[in-house]
């Protein structure tokens, strides 16, 4: 699709038909109203791409994207070296002169956001940023004034973003009493769009810290119990529908024999993102969590400590045998302890994660990740 792409249902129908910069950015910024540009108002932005997607959506005044970009700590070296590039020329307000930053006009729904966002000023500049392609795919706004980020508005790309959105709205409003989270500014049902309040932090090393400990600890529901057993069965129909070799098969089949545990264990709210790049270090020295979006209440233990070592060795290129970083970390061998889990039951509930994480890439045809994921569960089984 070349086109301008006018209407919400074709923006969530369709979001791989439409990751072409213009097209993309013009649904973006037009949504989730099917308005026509004119009489919008328009205003020029600075396109920063990552190959041919648009990835960050810059205001004219490039200084204003400052307290945003700081925030913002890509792991890798040479990514590092390059955003200090973009801050350092976003300071100096000469981010145009950057090789493969384009320049666009696109007319905003400015409407639709000062019937939402109390206070929205003409003068509040608007900074995008357009998530990597998957199938819960959102853009971002953190509207912006002078040097504070007055909101920031998530915008479902696709059906499952949209849920996924107003999931993460519901559980930050449950857990608000008990946590330092973003506060839920608006929510628009009808279009999957979420405002919250911006989390002022920084980022932090990604080795495992007793404030990770003691957060994760934290996310314990008291007096409810949950039994690992209990998601053997739905796991494993979804497991029998893989065409896979019978050596893998048999792998798997093994693997699943270690949820036959029936040990009442402590249920626990699971964030499923618990990495690095989602965790925030406040002035007082605790951490917090942003993108609570997948996040599951009445979950079992231990699954975000796996998801935090097994996503960063997959993604940092580390090839390491997980499961005995797991069962010789210290902080891990307290956390352990404090919630009553055996080694055995670390293997099972580790089973789980990689299991339902095969699935859930095998389902989006991350066969990359899944070849991964099965070496993984080799070193555990062989433990």
């Amino acid at each position: 699709m070349n086109g301008a792409v006018k209407t919400e249902t074709n923006l969530l129908d369709g979001p791989d038909e439409v990751l072409r910069s213009k097209s993309l950015l013009e649904s973006i910024f037009r949504f989730p109203a099917a308005v026509d540009a004119v009489g919008l108002p328009q205003r020029k932005f600075h396109v920063i791409s990552q190959g041919d997607q648009p990835r960050w959506i810059v205001p004219e005044n490039n200084r204003s994207a400052l307290t945003v970009f700081k925030s913002w700590r890509p792991y890798g070296t040479k990514s590092r070296l390059q955003w200090h590039g973009v801050i350092a020329a976003s300071s100096m307000n000469l981010l145009p002169l950057l090789p493969e930053v384009k320049t666009v006009e696109m007319n905003c729904n400015l409407p639709y956001w000062k019937t939402q966002l109390n206070g929205l000023s003409a003068e509040w500049e608007i900074l995008g940023h357009v998530g990597n392609p998957s199938p819960t795919q959102k853009a971002i706004f953190f509207f912006l004034d002078k040097d504070s980020v007055r909101a920031v508005a998530k915008i479902p790309l696709s059906v499952q973003a949209k849920a996924a959105i107003l999931n993460e709205a519901a559980i930050l409003r449950r857990v608000k009493a008990q946590y330092i989270v973003p506060e839920v500014l608006f929510t628009d049902e009808e279009h999957g769009v979420v405002a919250q309040s911006w989390m002022q932090g920084r980022h932090i090393s990604r080795r495992f810290r007793e404030e990770h400990l003691d957060f994760l600890l934290g996310l314990g529901c008291n007096g409810c119990t949950i039994r690992l057993s209990d998601f053997r069965n739905a796991l494993a129909t979804q497991l029998s529908c893989f065409d896979r070799p019978k050596t893998e098969m048999q792998g798997i089949e093994q693997a699943l024999s270690l949820l036959e545990n029936d040990e009442e264990l402590m249920a626990f709210i699971e964030h499923r993102d618990f990495a690095p790049w989602n965790i925030r270090l406040l002035a007082d020295g605790k951490i917090t969590l942003i993108d609570w979006e997948w996040a599951v209440e009445n979950s079992l233990p231990w699954q975000d400590i796996c998801r935090y070592f097994y996503i960063q060795d997959y993604l940092f290129n580390e090839s390491k045998n997980v499961w005995d970083i797991l069962t010789s970390n210290a902080l891990l061998q307290t956390y352990a302890r404090k919630c009553r889990l055996s080694k055995e039951t670390l293997r099972g509930l580790t089973s789980y994660y990689l299991l339902r994480t095969f699935f859930e890439d095998w389902t989006e045809g991350q066969h990359k990740r899944c070849a991964y994921t099965l070496r993984q569960i080799q070193f555990l089984l062989g433990s």
